[in-house]
């Protein structure tokens, strides 16, 4: 796979968000006293907040159409929200691995 900067944000954002999700389910556990959950929403919350950050400096969201087709020779129009135009490619690559696409339209 070609390394790109839009390879490595989704990366970093897959990170976060797992790394998020890990210590949500942490926090809802019983292995942990009272103090320590709180400690640990205060990091949650930080996290929350880095990912709202790091996503909102991207730029805007645009919706994205794809004129697709799949084995089955049928267009459809699938509908990505992204910041760009190579991140709505690429959102569809992985989504949908199996239908082919003509170049989106906004």
């Amino acid at each position: 796979m070609k390394k790109t900067f839009v390879n490595y944000r989704k990366k970093i954002y897959a990170s976060i968000n797992g790394t998020k999700g890990n210590l949500v389910k942490l926090s809802k556990s019983s292995l942990l006293s009272k103090s320590e959950k709180e400690k640990l929403d205060k990091v949650i919350e930080a996290l929350e907040n880095l990912r709202v950050e790091y996503n909102n400096n991207r730029g805007i969201i645009k919706r994205y159409n794809f004129d697709c087709w799949g084995r089955d020779g049928l267009l459809k129009t699938e509908i990505i929200l992204a910041l760009s135009e190579e991140d709505a490619i690429a959102i569809f690559e992985s989504k949908y691995p199996d239908k082919n696409f003509d170049k989106p339209y906004t």
